[in-house]
């Protein structure tokens, strides 16, 4: 059996546990609301898990963020080798970690946050997984920026 590719998550940050190796995403991103064009968005970080195989694969990932007019944002490639798995030990999946850095976002819109693969370096690359990141130029609809700022009242002295 060959390695299988599992999942893609986007996020703006990942922790790694010392201890466990275990990898946590925070803030998982699949929209990004800027308050004006263009925009510096200072982190995107991808997450993707692969199951591994009785096989050894070694292969280059990439992963691309493309604007709606088909423009590449930000790009990072890594090579990587999928080890074979023994029976009943750990690890049992590989995951790989890309940061894209100052993402400079000029449109708004649908952009592709693309994962894709090749085996060879004059291959042809192949999508794994593809997520949809909506720019929006307004506030944030879960906070309301409108709303008047809060103020608490000084300390009542005793009596």
């Amino acid at each position: 059996m060959k390695p299988r590719f599992v999942s893609f998550v986007a996020a703006e940050g990942v922790a790694i546990d010392q201890l466990s190796g275990r990898v946590t995403a925070f803030n998982m991103i699949d929209q990004i609301f800027v308050a004006a064009l263009p925009t510096l968005f200072l982190r995107l970080n991808t997450v993707s898990l692969y199951e591994l195989g009785d096989e050894v694969e070694t292969f280059t990932e990439r992963v691309r963020l493309i604007d709606p007019a088909g423009g590449v944002v930000s790009m990072s490639e890594s090579p990587f080798s999928l080890f074979q798995r023994a029976p009943d030990q750990l690890p049992n999946s590989h995951r790989s970690i890309h940061s894209l850095w100052r993402l400079k976002l000029e449109k708004p819109g649908d952009h592709r946050l693309r994962l894709d693969r090749r085996s060879t370096p004059e291959g042809e690359w192949d999508q794994l997984a593809e997520i949809c990141i909506t720019v929006l130029v307004q506030g944030n609809t879960i906070m309301n920026v409108q709303a008047p700022p809060v103020s608490i009242p000084p300390p009542v002295p005793p009596t």
